[in-house]
């Protein structure tokens, strides 16, 4: 079966919350599929932007719209233990009824927001080893929990 093509855009967060939930509407009315945010806990580009928490941010207009799809582009494994996320995707995933699309990754060494978290940043290795684990968990306990 051929599947459409979809599109979609990331936006970044260091614009007001009432401005960023005006924008995802807008997305949505252009008729895209998906708007993503960025899941740092800074702009890895300008540290001195204010800039939301992408997890927190996605909550709001996920209420507000109806079609387009939501996600973070993508949520990081160094930062959130794998039941955190489990349970932060089960949560957005009602609130936007089944509009999330979850996608997992463990960002690159180069991140400022390891230093800034006091977060040990993992070798590439390391990152590719417990890549496959943090899948396996969160996939496990995403359909327990649904």
């Amino acid at each position: 079966m051929i599947q459409p093509i979809r599109f979609g855009i990331i936006t970044v967060q260091d614009l007001p919350w009432q401005t960023l939930v005006e924008q995802r509407k807008h997305i949505e009315s252009l008729g895209l599929d998906n708007v993503w945010v960025a899941d740092h806990f800074l702009n890895p580009h300008n540290l001195d932007d204010d800039w939301l928490d992408g997890w927190t941010l996605l909550a709001a207009p996920a209420t507000q719209t109806s079609t387009i799809r939501i996600g973070t582009l993508v949520t990081n494994i160094i930062y959130r233990n794998p039941a955190l996320i489990a349970r932060q995707a089960q949560t957005l995933d009602h609130i936007s009824q089944g509009g999330l699309s979850l996608g997992v990754g463990a960002t690159s060494e180069r991140d400022p927001s390891h230093h800034m978290m006091g977060i040990e940043n993992w070798s590439t290795p390391e990152r590719v080893q417990r890549f496959r684990e943090v899948v396996e968990i969160v996939d496990q306990r995403v359909y327990l929990l649904l």
